[in-house]
């Protein structure tokens, strides 16, 4: 069985506890642990940023397609409701699909990660597009702006 409460009787910032228990018309079983969650609707003050020294945002051609690179997310000191609560990124590369998104968790909220990344696009180049997503599950796919251009050099332009 499910239930559904409706998001306008939900208040930003304010916590909420329930607990359940199952009876199949003969018994009641125990009620289970109170499980709590917090409502929150603010979106984060700052966009995460992205940096590689292995491709610089420098608009010089850096690696190339195959050749795989070291770049780091960080929250930017993102505050909302007064708490760094950011604990992934979600990337991709040139495409703004949710669904193609790759996650990456961190172990303290707010901290940073290092992600491997490979450059595929052989003749546009590509682009890391990042979320940050917080502790209570925002996530907003919508704005996947281009945080760091990755400018790599054409296939017949790589080093043998």
């Amino acid at each position: 069985m499910t239930g559904a409460v409706p998001a306008s009787q939900l208040a930003d910032g304010q916590s909420y506890y329930f607990q359940a228990r199952t009876n199949d018309g003969i018994d009641t079983g125990p009620w289970s642990k109170v499980c709590e969650f917090t409502v929150d609707t603010t979106l984060p003050d700052k966009i995460p940023t992205v940096s590689s020294t292995d491709y610089p945002n420098d608009d010089s051609s850096h690696g190339g397609v195959g050749r795989t690179g070291r770049f780091i997310f960080g929250s930017n000191g993102v505050s909302d409701h007064g708490v760094n609560d950011i604990v992934g990124y979600r990337y991709s590369l040139t495409s703004c699909a949710p669904t193609s998104a790759t996650e990456v968790k961190v172990g303290t909220p707010g901290s940073s990660a290092t992600v491997a990344i490979t450059p595929t696009n052989s003749r546009t180049g590509d682009s890391v597009r990042t979320i940050g997503r917080s502790s209570r599950q925002r996530l907003r796919p919508a704005a996947l702006p281009v945080l760091h251009q990755i400018c790599h050099r054409p296939d017949d332009q790589l080093p043998r």
